[in-house]
């Protein structure tokens, strides 16, 4: 668990394998506290589902924990919230700065590679190959020299990178 610098009460980590919410709430929560969630979750994530890599996200003060945050997925996660000692459940839209960006891409060996040398992950190469795979041999067809220009809306989480949205255009110029 790592504890966030410009709060004191706010600790972040990812599930291991193993974990259960009890043991992750450990510190935050009484034990006996624990089938109270578990029953505040039930209709809404069941917290049997815990997938190992998937963040989490405590709040918490002197009294314990106010706030548990888990994402369940790229574009949800399960809420948690402590109020007059009762704990209710709720599922949230994940929030995401979107930034729309133009890349501009040169073939100097394989697609993957220039897709790297651009500065950019390997899901972008993957959808660029969907997108050109009717019409453009990725292995006999490019060229050094041949070029890509992407538009796609990248998703970024408190300023870090998280995934590239579908791509909204492209266009391909061969030797």
């Amino acid at each position: 668990i790592a504890l966030e610098a410009e709060d004191p009460h706010v600790f972040k980590g990812e599930i291991n394998p193993g974990d259960t919410a009890g043991t992750i709430l450990y510190d935050w929560i009484p034990q006996n506290d624990i089938q109270s969630m578990i029953d505040a979750c039930k209709n809404i994530y069941s917290l049997s589902r815990l997938r190992a890599g998937n963040p989490y996200t405590v709040i918490a003060d002197e009294e314990g924990l106010n706030r548990f945050e888990y994402e369940i997925d790229a574009d949800q996660k399960l809420v948690i919230n402590r109020t007059q000692g009762n704990y209710e459940a709720c599922l949230e839209a994940i929030a995401y700065d979107i930034r729309l960006t133009l890349i501009d891409i040169k073939i100097d060996s394989n697609l993957f590679q220039a897709v790297a040398d651009a500065g950019e992950g390997p899901n972008l190469a993957i959808s660029l190959a969907d997108i050109f795979g009717w019409e453009v041999d990725f292995i006999k067809s490019i060229r050094e020299g041949d070029t890509f220009r992407v538009l796609v809306e990248k998703r970024y989480q408190e300023g870090e990178f998280k995934r590239y949205c579908p791509i909204l255009a492209a266009r391909f110029n061969n030797q």
